[in-house]
């Protein structure tokens, strides 16, 4: 169980920090839960598929996955950037839109893919391992989600400027993992 605990918080931690970065711009209530609500089920059902795709998919994903998540991070960051200069009052993370928060689900969840591959040597239920994972995220990036709001509402277009450039980052740090 501490195992499963452990790769539950590390699995979480990009989605964590992605919710940081794009709650800076302002978010509602209902939609921090939205997104930690999209990003626990994406990190659930991508280790989920890893567990069912077994060593081939984790194989054929794995070479893939890290530059996926460049991208899509980065096409994000790139937009947050952009936006901190926006003069307009229509400002909100609300405008980021669902199909937004849809992307940075399937970015932050892709190395759960590969996660999702090892979880049958834990000896854990799949409803319990992926249960645990799921929440986990939730509940991590609810926390982001809030923190990012309270930086934003502190320091406003620097931490957006920052948030783009937090994605862009993480995007990069992922490729470095996995490459090197």
């Amino acid at each position: 169980m501490v195992a499963l605990i452990v790769l539950s918080f590390s699995v979480a931690a990009d989605a964590t920090a992605v919710s940081i970065a794009a709650a800076v711009r302002g978010i509602t209530w209902s939609r921090a839960i939205v997104m930690a609500s999209l990003f626990g089920a994406a990190q659930a059902l991508m280790a989920g598929i890893g567990w069912l795709g077994g060593a081939y998919l984790g194989e054929v994903w794995s070479s893939w996955d890290h530059w996926i998540a460049l991208v899509l991070l980065s096409a994000v960051g790139v937009k947050m950037i952009k936006e901190a200069f926006d003069e307009s009052e229509e400002r909100a993370a609300e405008d980021q839109g669902f199909a937004t928060l849809l992307l940075l689900a399937l970015a932050t969840s892709l190395d759960a893919l590969a996660v999702g591959v090892s979880l049958p040597a834990l000896g854990m239920p799949a409803p319990i391992a992926l249960g645990m994972i799921g929440v986990v995220t939730l509940v991590l990036s609810a926390a982001g989600a809030a923190f990012g709001r309270f930086l934003g509402e502190r320091f406003g277009r620097v931490i957006e400027i920052a948030g783009g450039i937090g994605l862009i980052a993480i995007g990069v740090r992922i490729v470095f993992e996995h490459v090197r």
